[in-house]
């Protein structure tokens, strides 16, 4: 399996006209990277709240990844689930779904 560009992945709230492009900041390069660049209705369209909206979500992928991986471990041990476990996925949970929504 080739691993994904590790996080954070951000996502501007673009003027009007503008490219919406999610970028990542990794250890291995100097400058932000592009990960994707988010369209609307034609190619040529001027941002809209919903390409941004599009983008955040994208720009949330890997802390998604990370929700579900950590969501994915339960029930791989022998003993009951871990309350501390369980209360710090729902905060993971809360603070991806607080990033893809744009706050």
């Amino acid at each position: 399996m080739i691993a994904h560009t590790p996080g954070p992945w951000t996502a501007p709230n673009p003027a009007s006209g503008e490219d919406v492009t999610v970028t990542a900041y990794t250890p291995l390069h100097k400058n932000p990277i592009s990960i994707a660049r988010v369209y609307g209705p034609g190619i040529l369209s001027r941002a809209t709240a919903a390409r941004a909206a599009n983008a955040r979500l994208i720009a949330a992928a890997p802390e998604l990844f990370s929700l579900f991986a950590n969501i994915a471990s339960c029930g791989k041990g022998d003993g009951p689930i871990d309350k501390a476990w369980f209360f710090g996925v729902i905060d993971l949970a809360r603070a991806t779904i607080a990033k893809a929504e744009g706050e």
